[in-house]
């Protein structure tokens, strides 16, 4: 149990007391019994583990808590056997420490996801902009189509009509070429019948 609170309390931040060390007087030792005995007593204790920054973990912390993961005091059916609310905070110990293990491999990886995700975002943009850009370029295309075959038609009829208008016109230069010719005649015909009539008369 003194080996679980020793591990509450380096993941707590609560420091121990220095006090003599009774196989040496001479000496001191860390001593968590006393500091965890007020942690527990502390109204706001299971509050502080339930909202603990798991995220944000000091890797001092975790320096001092790692070899307690292989400590036979530490394992939580050892733990189970003296206390189950020993075992509550053990495993919780645990699970921080495994917690924070894992989320230095995956932190990396989840920054490259965001980082990749990010690209694949600014690539989508750019794509469907061009897509817009070449659904316009296509309408545009489609309505310069139907102007240029309006302007064939157009033109079509312009060459239809100029033809007609140019064989029209040849009939017509024919007939005035045709009435110049009888022009001519009839002429002829006055004059000999102009004549014809002085002979009568005479």
């Amino acid at each position: 149990v003194k080996t679980v609170m020793e591990g509450v309390c380096h993941m707590l931040g609560v420091k121990p007391k220095r006090i003599n060390d009774p196989s040496d007087p001479t000496k001191k030792i860390n001593d968590f019994w006393g500091p965890s005995q007020a942690l527990l007593g502390d109204a706001n204790f299971l509050l502080g583990l339930q909202t603990y920054d798991k995220d944000n973990i000091e890797p001092a912390i975790i320096n001092k808590i790692r070899p307690y993961m292989d400590d036979p005091n530490f394992q939580p059916d050892n733990v189970k056997k003296a206390s189950k609310a020993a075992y509550g905070l053990c495993c919780w110990v645990r699970a921080m420490e495994a917690y924070d293990r894992v989320a230095k491999v995956v932190a990396p990886k989840k920054a490259k996801l965001a980082e990749a995700e990010a690209q694949y975002t600014e690539l989508m943009e750019g794509l469907n902009a061009k897509k817009a850009e070449l659904r316009g370029l296509e309408q545009r295309l489609g309505e310069l189509n139907a102007k240029l075959e309006e302007m064939q038609e157009k033109k079509k009829q312009l060459e239809y009509e100029v033809e007609m208008c140019g064989k029209k016109l040849d009939r017509a230069t024919k007939l005035i070429g045709g009435l110049g010719g009888e022009k001519t005649r009839w002429t002829e015909v006055a004059a000999s019948l102009g004549g014809d009539y002085v002979n009568l008369t005479g």
